[in-house]
């Protein structure tokens, strides 16, 4: 019985190995993206950051390349309150929504959210993250 299993586990690896298969991104090179315009719109301390991120792409212009338009918002929410009534946990949430374009059309919009719990005290130092 432990001869059929092995020999089916060496089967299964040669045929994996003869698919075929690699990574799309493989090969993927960054620099070959051409954009014409990248705007922000939001938050202007998350819209800064997001330049500082997306510098190496804006150095790239194109007359004939994408339009990007990136929104960013944040919201905080009291989470937990302790019997006084004082917010103890908020929850911050950041949303970025992203709109690509060529000259004629629209390609895709797509928006990515994250959030996190945070502790708030009296004392910013020793203010954690959950």
């Amino acid at each position: 019985m432990t001869k059929l299993n092995n020999f089916k586990s060496i089967l299964f690896f040669f045929l994996l190995i003869g698919c075929g298969f690699t990574p799309i991104l493989k090969d993927f090179d960054s620099s070959k993206i051409k954009i014409k315009e990248i705007t922000y719109t939001g938050d202007q301390q998350l819209t800064f950051k997001l330049k500082e991120s997306l510098s190496t792409l804006e150095r790239n212009k194109d007359p004939n390349g994408l339009i990007i338009s990136i929104s960013v918002s944040k919201s905080i929410n009291s989470v937990t309150k302790n019997t006084a009534g004082i917010t103890t946990e908020e929850e911050l949430s950041i949303t970025a929504n992203f709109e690509i374009k060529n000259s004629e059309k629209i390609l895709t919009t797509d928006n990515v959210t994250s959030s996190k719990r945070i502790s708030v005290t009296n004392n910013l130092a020793s203010d954690q993250e959950k």
